[in-house]
């Protein structure tokens, strides 16, 4: 199987990959460690990575968490804000340690909850009252710019192949503000990425480029399993990564960590998935 070059030029200029040949470039998915496809009957969804401890959500507010180095168990608690509709669609963490956590089916809020290995305290929730009839709620945080990027799609249906992402980018309120709602007036840009991906999955914003794993099982109505990445903050499509022939298994979110990319499957529990050796090199100005 061949990356797609765009994407490995960017990883390249990013520091994340060692230079290769694009022409020549496999893709290899490594388990790191199994993770429990679902608790109670609710599916994993998102997870997130701070100080080596890695963080899995369950649809309504499971979580569970690993050490990154030794790989064993650490903790499992449920998160404050859990409740059944909070699907946890993705989890991202702030520089200060605070985990946003978004996806909730009814309210579509996201939640910031101070984490550690063993439990959670809710800390803010942010809504968003946009009034636009679009569907979905996924929140990303790009630290670098200090915005919080608010994913939509424009029809309903998420597997609907004409659909439209919309990215609405917000300052990161302010916690001592306590529980905010953010509307069209508060939003800093707005914004459509260039091609949409039917079955979206959890996204990660690095380096200017947003990361977002899409697809279920392939054998399902065709859905190919992928790795998609756009420009950030004006919605370029930068390429894609078919990942279909290495795993045919449900991808639901990517993660940078210390140099290496990070995917958890459904089926497979927490990956890295690679092209030669991630590294640690900074970007390049």
């Amino acid at each position: 199987m061949r990356i797609n070059k765009t994407i490995l030029t960017l990883l390249v200029g990013l520091g994340l990959l060692a230079a290769v040949p694009a022409c020549r470039s496999g893709v290899e998915v490594r388990q790191v460690f199994d993770i429990e496809a679902f608790a109670d009957g609710h599916p994993m969804q998102a997870f997130a990575i701070r100080a080596d401890t890695v963080f899995v959500l369950y649809d309504g507010g499971l979580c569970r968490t690993w050490s990154l180095r030794d790989r064993n168990p650490a903790g499992e608690y449920f998160l404050e804000s859990a409740h059944a509709t909070l699907h946890c669609g993705n989890a991202d963490f702030a520089p200060d340690g605070l985990l946003y956590v978004s996806g909730d089916l009814t309210t579509r809020a996201c939640y910031v909850e101070s984490v550690s290995a063993t439990g959670s305290a809710l800390v803010q929730t942010i809504t968003f009252d946009l009034d636009n009839g679009f569907g979905g709620s996924q929140v990303v945080l790009d630290r670098e710019r200090g915005r919080m990027v608010y994913m939509q799609r424009e029809l309903r249906n998420i597997a609907a192949t004409d659909n439209v992402f919309h990215i609405y980018e917000f300052g990161i309120p302010d916690t001592a503000a306590g529980d905010v709602t953010l509307t069209l007036d508060d939003a800093l840009a707005h914004y459509t990425l260039d091609r949409y991906e039917p079955i979206y999955q959890g996204a990660s914003i690095r380096g200017g480029m947003l990361l977002l794993v899409h697809g279920i099982c392939p054998d399902e109505d065709g859905h190919k399993v992928g790795l998609a990445a756009y420009s950030i903050p004006d919605g370029r499509f930068l390429g894609e990564t078919d990942l279909t022939p290495l795993i045919s298994l449900e991808p639901q979110a990517v993660h940078l960590y210390k140099g290496r990319l990070y995917v958890n499957f459904n089926g497979r529990g927490l990956c890295e998935v690679s092209t030669k050796e991630l590294s640690l090199k900074k970007k390049q100005k």
